[in-house]
């Protein structure tokens, strides 16, 4: 009887209209259907068609659509889904972003998340649906993923399959003239290392509660994120290498221009050697005749002086010139008054006793004027 009981609850939970909670982090709140009242969650709990979940910035959960969990979804921080069928699974999300794992599914056709603007599904595959500012974004990484946007009644515009790696965006834009507004489909190329990042650990958290559904996919992922490590360090060496030869030419380049420096350096030196002995030629040649003969030629040394410079120059040494001539004449002045002043104290050689016919000898004597004889005795 007791193993009767479990096959009948086994085959009523993988043939029932409803999914469970299978995982919960920080706050998640849910509810049956619209008019409702929002209630705590609790793994374990069963949500049927119209349930809708909540989480809040610091909550997730994880929602399993059937017995072997092979169609797993994890509602990320800040989002808000409603399920619209169990099966097969569907579920529509209104604002957030949710990561889906969904491997051979039998009994459940397919499995799809709805956004306003588009939806993505598939049979067994990874990929994240985000919706937010009326822009959709569906990014797969395992497999491949079909993704259609969606007019404003709901019906599809365009479709296609995105393979792993690759990620499409819908968005509404203008399509020219009175034609209104459309939800149109781009192509992403690259997926960002924080998705990457993100989806790696979504796997690592499911391999916990449903370790059979993750295997293959946490194998890969282990292996691409080994791979790119190698990558990195690989690159990292390459950089450092690349940072050496480029520290070497800076080297190099920087030897090349001292070279050039002090070569040219010196020959600006041999320049102003030239022109200051070519100035100095013509400045001896230029010089006073005065100069030259008291002894006083000095070397001018015009060298880069400008002409500003050169006539300051010249100012000046034609003042010095004035001056050490003055100077000479002075003293010329000086050693005539001390000549004369010798000449009187050693006697007058025109006084008394030359022959000058009017200051005759004192006592007589001839003086050689017959108009002034010398007194008689």
């Amino acid at each position: 009887m007791l193993l009767m009981a479990c096959f009948v609850l086994a085959a009523s939970w993988a043939f029932a209209q409803e999914a469970r909670i299978i995982a919960i982090e920080g706050k998640v709140v849910v509810r049956q259907n619209a008019a409702s009242d929002w209630t705590r969650s609790a793994v374990g709990m069963a949500l049927t068609k119209e349930s809708q979940v909540k989480t809040a910035d610091n909550g997730t959960c994880t929602l399993s659509f059937d017995a072997e969990n092979k169609a797993l979804l994890t509602i990320q921080p800040g989002a808000q889904v409603t399920l619209e069928s169990i099966l097969p699974g569907s579920v529509f999300l209104k604002e957030g972003r949710v990561f889906s794992l969904i491997k051979n599914l039998k009994q459940i056709k397919k499995f799809e998340v709805k956004t306003p603007t588009a939806v993505s599904g598939a049979r067994g595959t990874g990929w994240l649906t985000e919706f937010s500012e009326g822009r959709s974004t569906v990014t797969c990484f395992d497999d491949v993923v079909h993704v259609a946007s969606l007019d404003d009644a709901g019906k599809i515009i365009n479709e296609r399959d995105i393979s792993e790696g690759v990620g499409v965006e819908v968005r509404r834009e203008s399509m020219g003239g009175m034609r209104g507004m459309r939800n149109e489909m781009r192509e992403i190329k690259e997926i960002s290392r924080e998705h990457r990042e993100q989806w790696r650990e979504f796997v690592h958290g499911m391999e916990k509660v449903a370790p059979n559904t993750v295997r293959e996919v946490a194998i890969k992922e282990k292996r691409a994120e080994a791979k790119e490590r190698m990558h990195e360090k690989s690159g990292d060496k390459r950089g450092d290498r690349q940072k050496d030869g480029n520290k070497r030419e800076d080297g190099r380049d920087r030897k090349d221009m001292g070279d050039r420096g002090r070569g040219e350096k010196g020959d600006y030196r041999k320049d102003d050697a030239n022109r200051q002995d070519g100035q100095g030629g013509k400045d001896g040649m230029q010089k006073p005749m005065d100069t030259r003969q008291t002894g006083d030629v000095r070397d001018i040394g015009m060298g880069n002086r400008d002409a500003a410079g050169q006539q300051d120059f010249m100012r000046d040494e034609q003042m010095r010139m004035q001056g050490n001539r003055d100077k000479f004449e002075q003293q010329r002045m000086e050693q005539k008054k001390e000549m004369m002043q010798q000449q009187q104290k050693q006697g007058n050689p025109k006084g008394p006793g030359t022959g000058n016919p009017n200051n005759p000898p004192p006592g007589g004597g001839g003086g050689g004027n017959p108009n002034n004889p010398p007194p008689k005795p």
